[in-house]
Formats: structure tokens, sequence, C-alpha cells
């Protein structure tokens, strides 16, 4: 079978200013479809173009996403350093959502660690939204997910299922928002599906 990589993105036929963007996308999809190896190659081609000069979004998210996967795979030292990486750019940048993003990353990490406390540490620290500065929806559902999670590792069920209850409910409210048709691949996206389970 042909794997996500026998695609590839040729430098000459994109703009350059494209490239983290596509790479990124397609580390996502590679990632999403099981292919860590290829999310690898496309989220390290993304990040190489972060200079002190040129702090990409794109290429700064890639490089918090290379340290999600080496965290998982246990290597969560490296992981959390390029994580702790990103949260400084996304700081300096003012961006909120990356700054979320990171944030996230780091309670998943210190979940694979079994540190629910530094987990929630972490989750408790991206802001509430409000008219003038919010996080993207989905991100917020994810928030609401993982703080779950991480009560659901303290033993604190009740707390556990209203997180869950919020998480679910934002995913709903997106997917009822979409054609009729496209609702169920929405939600059987695999980023989603341990949300509605």
């Amino acid at each position: 079978a042909k794997s996500f990589a026998d695609h590839p993105i040729e430098p000459d036929s994109v703009d350059a200013g494209l490239l983290p963007p596509l790479h990124a996308v397609s580390g996502e999809l590679a990632y999403e479809m099981g292919s860590a190896a290829d999310a690898r190659q496309h989220f390290r081609a993304a990040a190489a173009f972060l200079t002190e000069e040129l702090e990409d979004p794109d290429g700064a998210l890639a490089r918090a996403d290379l340290g999600m996967l080496d965290a998982e795979e246990g290597r969560y030292d490296t992981g959390r350093e390029s994580i702790r990486r990103t949260l400084e750019t996304a700081r300096r940048m003012g961006h909120i959502s990356l700054e979320a993003r990171c944030r996230l990353y780091l309670a998943r990490v210190a979940l694979l660690e079994g540190k629910a406390s530094d987990a929630l540490a972490e989750l408790e620290m991206v802001p509430p939204d409000d008219p003038e500065r919010a996080i993207d929806r989905e991100l917020r559902a994810h928030v609401h997910y993982w703080m779950g999670e991480a009560f659901k590792a303290r033993g604190d069920h009740q707390s556990a299922a209203s997180q869950r209850e919020a998480a679910l409910k934002i995913v709903e409210t997106l997917a009822m928002r979409l054609p009729e048709s496209t609702r169920d691949a929405f939600r059987n996206r695999p980023d989603l599906l341990n949300m509605l389970r």
C-alpha cells in the first residue's frame, strides 16, 4: 500500500511562503491516518522554516507536534522541550490559540507520565473565551476533554463527567453546523472519536 509520503510536496511548484502550512497540514493528515513516520517527516519540514527572523505559526505548531510525537513514543523530556519552545514562540507572537495548543500538549505529556495535577495546572492556564479573545471552538472542546481525562486520573469522576459533557456539546454544535451529508465524517475523525465514545 502506498504511504502518505508517496505524494511529496514539490518545493519548486509551490510559493515558498505556502510550504510551512502545506507541510503542517500534510503532517496532521498523515497523523490522523496513523502514519507517525510520514507525519514526523512533514512536521520536521514545516518546523525547518522557523528562524529568529521568521516565527511562522505553522512551523511553530509543527515543532510542537513533533514534540507530542516524541512524548507519545516515550521521549517525554525531548517532547516537552519542543513544546515549551513553541509556547515561548506563541507568547512572543501573542498567538493565543497556539499557546492554548501548547498547554494542551504539555498536559497530555503530563498525563502520559502519570502526573494528573500537572496536567490540570497546564490546562487551567488556558484563558476562558471572551468577546475579544477566543480560541477555536474545536480546540476548546479538546481542552475540556483533556481536563476531563486529568480529573478522571485524579479520581474526580464528577468533574470529569462535567468536562466531557462540555466537550461533547461543542463537538455536536460544530457538527450540526455542517451539511448533513458530512456530519458523520466529522464525528468519525480520529481526533474526535475519543470524545464521542
